[in-house]
């Protein structure tokens, strides 16, 4: 137990390939190389969230292996066995005790999404998901130490954080989220939670009830662009193997990205007549007898459609007549909508004796009536029913820029090729750069030349031919 309740004894063993005890390995505790919050401390007369640690703290292994040190909860601190190449920077748990073991990995929350299905009558509903990712490079340990991830909210950055994730509790199955082999990403969804909450995530061994440490806080404050896709899901699929950092090694700003994805979506949405956000639709349609004897086809001019919320007949601005919803046929992948009517007094308004769709009276003997129906609907797409082939698309237009940037800094900004030379040995290096080609110029070029073979069928697809009933 810790000197200090509000301190965590982390521990842990180092052993040989043979699992023998190794004495006097250093383990160093220290400040993060940027200090990002207050620091963590290991006295006991200090209150929490005060103090710093000047100089780097360091516990060797006895002769069973054993090492422990003790550690202010919920701290930041940079953890380094550099026998064992371990260099992590973690937060120090908020249990008494913790095996270095089941503390050295964490998922971290990259992004969040947010959907609205109706934006105008229920704008406050909404669904709120949180992006999940576990580190790749140590995804086979973290399945061989944990089974679930837990997932945390508070109303603000520093305040006592809630499991919003269940266990299995009799015929309840569990919320959490199930380890996969070979995902990385995985989402959580509150339904009518909106979004600027904070939230963290853990791992958990359910066989042995550990608890992994919680990682940093994330805001869900839910961009635009995250309903098709995030900045980790471009950087990790397609710009994998890419150098992302400047010539003195900063990474590129997550506004850079931002801006290409945007930018992305734009130019998918022009090219498709499609709207990705849920959006609310108020349209009016002008009558056209051919159709409306062929049950009222109507065509929307925007697809797919999420919902049909009603559909009126119109003189100028007076409602003549609102469609019940029961007599509505939708097609919500190509906004086709049919107006069939049901058995009842209101039905012998539009049927014939024969069972044949008439149509109201008024404007029967008109082969045209300009803005006869109001069609309200929403259109755009659910969390994750952005079709593979769309979203994948929109990435590798997205990568065009970050490609660009990181072809031109391959060597350093406007370089094609670098020599040096020191005691008589010379080395040069080459890349494909130059006035006129970036470094990444072949792959920019691959994934143009797939854009180029895939978008005439997704436009031939989404907006096609507008077709009417003759």
């Amino acid at each position: 137990m810790p000197l200090d309740a509000n301190n965590c004894v982390l521990y842990g063993y180092v052993r040989s390939a043979k699992g023998l005890p190794v004495q006097g390995v250093s383990v160093l505790i220290s400040s993060p190389a940027t200090w990002p919050e207050p620091g963590f401390i290991i006295d006991t007369g200090v209150p929490v969230g005060e103090g710093e640690v000047d100089e780097d703290i360091e516990a060797l292994s006895d002769v069973n292996g054993f090492w422990s040190v003790e550690l202010r909860r919920e701290r930041l601190v940079r953890v380094r066995i550099v026998r064992l190449k371990i260099d992590v920077t973690q937060r120090v748990p908020s249990s008494n005790n913790q095996d270095f073991y089941f503390w050295g990995f964490q998922p971290r929350i990259v992004d969040s999404r947010q959907f609205i299905l109706d934006p105008v009558n229920s704008p406050t509903v909404i669904d709120t998901t949180v992006v999940v990712k576990i580190d790749s490079l140590v995804l086979p340990q973290i399945l061989d130490l944990y089974e679930q991830i837990k997932i945390w909210r508070c109303a603000t950055r520093n305040g006592t954080y809630v499991e919003v994730t269940a266990a299995a509790a009799g015929p309840t199955p569990t919320t959490r989220l199930e380890l996969s082999d070979e995902q990385i990403f995985y989402e959580f969804t509150e339904a009518g939670v909106d979004p600027g909450a904070w939230y963290k995530a853990s791992l958990f061994n359910d066989t042995r009830s550990k608890d992994g440490p919680l990682s940093p806080p994330f805001r869900a404050d839910a961009p635009d662009y995250a309903i098709v896709a995030i900045v980790d899901e471009l950087k990790e699929h397609y710009l994998f193997g890419v150098d992302l950092t400047d010539d003195v090694g900063r990474p590129y700003p997550k506004s850079l990205y931002e801006g290409y994805l945007r930018s992305a979506i734009g130019w998918m949405e022009r090219n498709l007549v499609v709207s990705f956000k849920p959006t609310a639709q108020v349209e009016r349609q002008d009558f056209q007898v051919q159709d409306y004897i062929h049950y009222g086809y109507v065509q929307t001019d925007w697809v797919p459609l999420l919902a049909v919320d009603s559909v009126e007949f119109m003189l100028g601005d007076q409602v003549l007549f609102t469609i019940p919803p029961a007599w509505l046929q939708t097609d919500l992948v190509n906004g086709v909508i049919r107006l069939v009517p049901a058995q009842g007094a209101l039905a012998s308004v539009f049927l014939s004796s024969a069972g044949a769709y008439v149509g109201p009276g008024i404007i029967m003997y008109n082969d045209t009536f300009p803005g006869f129906l109001r069609v309200t609907y929403r259109h755009g797409f659910g969390l994750g029913q952005v079709p593979a082939e769309v979203k994948d698309c929109i990435l590798k237009r997205a990568a065009l820029g970050p490609l660009n940037i990181a072809g031109d800094l391959l060597i350093g900004a406007g370089i094609a090729s670098l020599s040096t030379s020191a005691g008589g040995v010379s080395q040069s290096v080459g890349s494909t750069s130059s006035a006129t080609n970036s470094g990444y110029g072949a792959r920019i070029l691959q994934y143009m030349k797939e854009i180029k073979e895939v978008l005439p069928g997704l436009i031939r697809h989404w907006r096609g031919i507008r077709a009417t009933v003759v």
